[in-house]
């Protein structure tokens, strides 16, 4: 039997690009007598409240074709938001010249803009401008910063 997420994450996946967003997180949840049906898309610029609006349809639409969630359920489409983690693979190459903050395994934290993103590694600006290499496998978890001059 697939796996009800990897299931749903290929059936919307197209279904969201042709609206112009991203898949970037899905979450199902049992509530009551329902699922709870979290889809979080984005897009670089961000997402509008009119995609966020064509996605639900899409979404939607494509949950009522198939039996893949059985029963009732909830669904909620956003944008994952300022606080997300990025996770997944190929994330960081969407997001050149943004400040990030990294929290390393070691308990450290780093921040910096991207400059340069490898399979191995990432490379910081740092604010005096001298450029700091992680390897990837020292990151345990890393966010985007928002900052307002």
């Amino acid at each position: 039997m697939v796996n009800p997420i990897s299931g749903l994450w290929l059936l919307i996946k197209s279904d969201l690009k042709e609206v112009g967003c991203e898949l970037v997180d899905l979450e199902l949840k049992k509530v009551s007598s329902s699922t709870l049906i979290r889809v979080y898309v984005d897009k670089a610029g961000g997402v509008t409240l009119s995609e966020i609006t064509e996605a639900i349809k899409k979404v939607r639409d494509r949950l009522d074709q198939t039996n893949l969630v059985e029963g009732n359920y909830e669904l909620e489409v956003s944008s994952p938001g300022s606080k997300r983690s990025l996770r997944k693979e190929g994330e960081l190459e969407r997001f050149p010249g943004r400040l990030v903050k990294l929290y390393l395994k070691d308990g450290s934290t780093r921040t910096g803009t991207i400059a340069q993103v490898t399979s191995e590694s990432l490379r910081l600006k740092k604010e005096a401008g001298d450029i700091d290499e992680i390897k990837r496998g020292n990151i345990r978890d890393m966010h985007l910063l928002f900052c307002c001059n």
